[in-house]
């Protein structure tokens, strides 16, 4: 090959291939050797392109802090759910009348705070705020210590607070990635770079051969040529060769047969002691729910990260199931346990599965909103 092979799509990629091919022809040649050949600027200009590339990679995996805001979500949720009830204890069932004057009188400010764990989480956030105030004033004060409650306010503040230190390290992170560029904009600026420093290269080595004939000159540009197109050949059999790409018969990197790739979807979703004939897509909690359909399986990627179902509710973040939640796994049923402590609400539903070992994960939308009560 007397010239850079750099005409093909690269679109079918994943991520870490590209920035590992990116990565690689970093190493073709080098500045001065650029300089003396005359192609330093588109040099300088794929190797810019090149280190943006790879500062701004970052493997697609799910937010660090997703598991802990659940997690600190619920158990403020649960800390509000116990003090309104010892409060609600004494309200109906003390027979001392001081008491439970107390207690109906802080059992109806934890009532006016209303449905805390149905709320968005800023909104509980400002509720339990307002609430811990209202419990250091009289009458409340007074009523606490009176029905032996006075660690509430504090406990209350606790968990709220942090919650609230999870939840804005997750804020600033959603910025944080909202803000930065997207890849597939940067991969496209890459490639373009790389097209027009290889065109130079190209040109400049038939220049000499076909005019200047000078034998320096060819040896080197020729061996630019040849480390480039070793990793370029090397690149497209990865690509084609990946299982998230499926190629026809012929091509580099295929098997001379063509494989009909597996459809992954859900077909139906339904609480187990209604039956499979049930479409309302109403789910108790803590009750068994069963999925059907094409390809569900979930497989944790070679890398250990793990396979899972999620709920996404209209407001809020994404909450995970807890391990242990699947009992059933196999490609045409799933069956887990529906969460007890997410709110009454409309949710979102799908699976995340790293099939064929994939490092990315594979998603399985239920395209109907479910409601849980």
């Amino acid at each position: 090959m007397d010239e850079i092979q750099y005409d093909f799509a690269r679109g079918k990629a994943r991520n870490a291939e590209h920035v590992q091919l990116t990565t690689d022809l970093l190493s073709i040649t080098t500045d001065e050797q650029a300089e003396q050949y005359n192609f330093l600027p588109q040099w300088k200009l794929y190797n810019a392109a090149a280190n943006n590339e790879i500062g701004n990679f970052k493997p697609a995996i799910r937010y660090l802090q997703t598991e802990d805001i659940a997690a600190s979500d619920a158990w403020r949720d649960k800390v509000f759910i116990f003090y309104k009830r010892w409060a609600g204890m004494f309200a109906d069932y003390d027979i001392d009348a001081e008491r439970k004057k107390a207690g109906r009188a802080l059992y109806l400010l934890f009532q006016d705070a209303g449905k805390v764990p149905s709320r968005g989480y800023a909104a509980a956030t400002a509720i339990l705020t307002d609430l811990v105030t209202s419990l250091g004033e009289e009458p409340y004060a007074s009523a606490l210590a009176a029905i032996g409650m006075q660690e509430a306010p504090a406990k209350i503040q606790k968990a709220n607070e942090e919650f609230h230190k999870i939840y804005t390290e997750r804020t600033m992170e959603e910025h944080d990635r909202s803000n930065a560029m997207d890849m597939k904009v940067i991969r496209n600026t890459t490639d373009e770079a790389f097209n027009t420093l290889a065109k130079t290269i190209n040109m400049f080595y038939q220049v000499n051969k076909l005019t200047t004939q000078d034998a320096q000159t060819e040896t080197d540009l020729k061996a630019i040529i040849n480390r480039a197109n070793a990793l370029l050949i090397r690149f497209r059999k990865t690509i084609n060769a990946s299982p998230s790409n499926n190629t026809k018969p012929g091509e580099e990197g295929g098997t001379g047969s063509e494989t009909k790739p597996v459809e992954r979807k859900i077909t139906a979703f339904y609480q187990k002691s209604k039956g499979n004939e049930d479409t309302s897509l109403v789910f108790e909690r803590n009750v068994t729910a069963v999925l059907e359909g094409t390809g569900l399986k979930l497989v944790d990627s070679p890398e250990g990260k793990k396979a899972n179902i999620f709920l996404l509710p209209e407001n809020g973040f994404v909450m995970p199931f807890e391990e242990g939640a699947v009992t059933v796994n196999t490609d045409t049923c799933i069956e887990f346990t529906m969460m007890y402590d997410a709110a009454e609400g409309k949710y979102h539903f799908y699976i995340e599965t790293y099939p064929d070992g994939k490092e990315e994960p594979t998603r399985i939308e239920f395209p109907d909103e479910i409601s849980l009560i």
